[in-house]
């Protein structure tokens, strides 16, 4: 035990070097774990849930969205695109929806084209179809 002593005492400049390197550390630590707490309330997420149906030859999706995040989200409109971009159909309103944190939106679009490339792969539209919602910017009125 006397020479731990013994050895502290003559070494106190590294063991202050030490001491201020975790230091340091831990500093930096618990700013990046206050910003990322602090934005948390502020997170924007959506999930959306498609259904594909045929109802007298024309073939309809319901959407459903889902905010799954901690903020209001204003939705504009929902588009249908198949893999080169373009919009098979497309849903849409003057005003954006608000839709609330841990609240749902339910939407019929129906398809209006690339309706050849749909019936082909209507079990299973993953990578063949993108759903997108279009956010509104956040100064627009209530």
């Amino acid at each position: 035990m006397k020479d731990i002593i013994h050895w502290c005492n003559c070494n106190e400049g590294f063991l202050s070097a030490i001491l201020s390197i975790i230091m340091i550390f831990i500093s930096i630590l618990t700013i990046s774990m206050s910003y990322k707490i602090g934005k948390m309330p502020y997170k924007k997420s959506i999930s959306i849930i498609p259904s594909l149906y045929k109802k007298k030859e024309k073939y309809i999706m319901d959407v459903i969205i889902i905010n799954t995040g901690f903020a209001t989200i204003l939705i504009r409109n929902i588009q249908i695109t198949n893999n080169n971009n373009l919009i098979i159909g497309m849903y849409s309103e003057d005003m954006p929806k608000k839709l609330y944190p841990n609240r749902s939106m339910r939407c019929k679009i129906i398809i209006y084209e690339d309706i050849a490339n749909i019936e082909r792969h209507a079990i299973d539209l993953n990578n063949h179809i993108k759903i997108i919602a279009v956010t509104a910017v956040d100064g627009l009125p209530e």
